[in-house]
């Protein structure tokens, strides 16, 4: 088998047990999602203004500190 040959075979199975777990999720997912799956979820509730607020880096400074 030679000086490689058990790695070879580990990154063999390394690279060919995600593509069996991943390769059926892939064939068996839905091809044509309907459009609604599009539309976030928010409780039921449109939402209102834009969805992306720009946070203050100050409250996550603290609290990193604060873990210290």
């Amino acid at each position: 088998m030679g000086e490689y040959g058990s790695l070879g075979i580990f990154l063999l199975v390394a690279l060919i047990f995600p593509v069996m777990a991943l390769g059926p999720a892939f064939l068996l997912q839905p091809k044509k999602p309907s459009p609604q799956k599009y539309i976030p979820y928010e409780c039921g509730v449109d939402s209102i203004g834009s969805p992306y607020v720009q946070f203050r880096a100050g409250i996550s400074l603290r609290a990193a500190v604060h873990r210290l």
